[in-house]
């Protein structure tokens, strides 16, 4: 078996492993074909897949211009080449969480990310792909982790100081970042699980002290109180944090993860199918921003302090 096939075929495990839609599974399939068949750009793909991995200083970014000028000789969509990357990326990142010793589930609830933005893709743009290959970086250099509900990663806290319960957290000092991917309701049930994995993952590294997680998103915009549904999960996971920091946007930047599509205007042109929805277009109409916000958790491995 060429060494090109068994790529392909591991390829199309990994995408049967972490679910990626039959269409999907078969598009790609047809894509690695057109590749097969064009051997150079083949080993193109190969080449700057093994390079990222043997060379530190190779970003995703800093390749991601090879990438595309492979997808245009290819004849291909940019996106679609950008997870082809990824999807041949998936074993060597296997290898590693094995050299590493880390927990093969970990490293398969990490990949479901692939999937995420797989379908927002599609619904975004049309297209089975990801329009966020850059977000992989931290995902294939090991530094992210899902665990759970949630991903995290590690960070230095951004404020001068923040105290509650007794504990210091001062500008600079190691904390966790957690990122909320599109994959289901945050029921509390999920969300504790994932703060408890989450500490249980760090845990030598704390020192019996608390897991310091941080978060950056609309979803922490503070008059969000007065959007989201009344009982919903999304209203129940602000009160989760202390949030310290909050911006407006001009726009709605964040409208694909509640619309399925990019929006600059005007507000007739959005879907009103969801009380959530309806709540946002209402707040919009009345001429007021939406926003983000900065939030902080401390968890002592049962419970929020």
């Amino acid at each position: 078996m060429s060494q090109v096939c068994t790529c392909c075929n591991q390829a199309m495990e990994f995408m049967r492993r972490i679910d990626f839609p039959i269409e999907a599974q078969a598009y790609f399939q047809g894509l690695m074909k057109r590749l097969e068949a064009l051997p150079s750009l083949q080993t193109r793909l190969e080449q700057i897949v093994q390079r990222f991995f043997d060379h530190r200083e190779s970003t995703i970014a800093s390749l991601v211009p090879e990438l595309d000028a492979l997808a245009e000789a290819a004849e291909a969509n940019r996106f679609s080449i950008h997870m082809l990357f990824l999807l041949y990326g998936a074993e060597p990142l296997k290898v590693l969480y094995r050299q590493k010793n880390m927990p093969e589930d970990i490293y398969w609830n990490t990949c479901q990310d692939l999937r995420y933005k797989l379908l927002e893709c599609r619904q975004v743009k049309g297209i089975w792909g990801t329009v966020t290959i850059r977000w992989f970086e931290g995902f294939y250099r090991m530094e992210r982790f899902a665990l759970g509900r949630m991903q995290y990663g590690i960070t230095t806290f951004p404020v001068d100081e923040f105290t509650k319960a007794g504990v210091t957290v001062r500008k600079g000092d190691i904390c966790h970042d957690m990122h909320i991917p599109s994959s289901g309701p945050l029921t509390w049930e999920k969300r504790l699980d994932s703060y408890k994995r989450a500490y249980a993952f760090f845990q030598d590294e704390l020192h019996g002290k608390p897991l310091v997680i941080t978060c950056h998103s609309w979803l922490l915009y503070p008059d969000n109180a007065q959007i989201f549904p009344q009982g919903s999960n999304m209203l129940d996971f602000m009160k989760d944090f202390t949030i310290l920091e909050h911006r407006d946007y001009e726009g709605f930047p964040e409208a694909c993860r509640v619309f399925g599509r990019d929006w600059t205007g005007p507000l007739n042109e959005l879907p009103d199918e969801t009380r959530l929805q309806r709540n946002i277009i209402r707040w919009l109409k009345q001429g007021r921003p939406m926003g983000d916000g900065f939030g902080v958790i401390l968890f002592d491995g049962e419970k929020i302090l």
